[in-house]
């Protein structure tokens, strides 16, 4: 229970502290407007803009985890993205994603930006 609240709040947190700063909880992002976009004004989702950011060495859990959001974001749309999930070594910059989506605490690039002091992740 200890490690899945963890990685929970490091997405909350990411998503509050990222670019998409009208998002505030994991329920929005799958909201018309937000992660799921209509790109044609016909009331109808059919673009994903979520990138769901692992570890290069993911757990079981935190594959499960990208997994439920990857689908439950394609379930929102017409179109589905089986590239919605990557591991942190296939993004070349992380700042340049729209909406990106990070699960677990042991991403290199959340340890860069602890370590840089920009960010602030609580202990649990």
């Amino acid at each position: 229970m200890r490690k899945r609240n963890l990685i929970l709040l490091t997405l909350i947190l990411f998503l509050a502290q990222s670019g998409a700063a009208q998002i505030s909880s994991l329920s929005e992002i799958f909201q018309l407007g937000k992660g799921i976009r209509d790109l044609d004004g016909d009331h109808f989702a059919d673009k994903v803009v979520l990138d769901i950011i692992i570890s290069d060495s993911a757990s079981a859990y935190e594959i499960a985890a990208a997994g439920d959001i990857a689908a439950r974001a394609n379930l929102e749309s017409l179109v589905v993205d089986f590239s919605l999930v990557k591991r942190e070594s296939e993004v070349k910059d992380i700042l340049n994603l729209e909406i990106p989506v990070l699960i677990g605490s042991n991403l290199k690039w959340l340890k860069k930006m602890k370590k840089a002091g920009k960010i602030d992740l609580p202990r649990l």
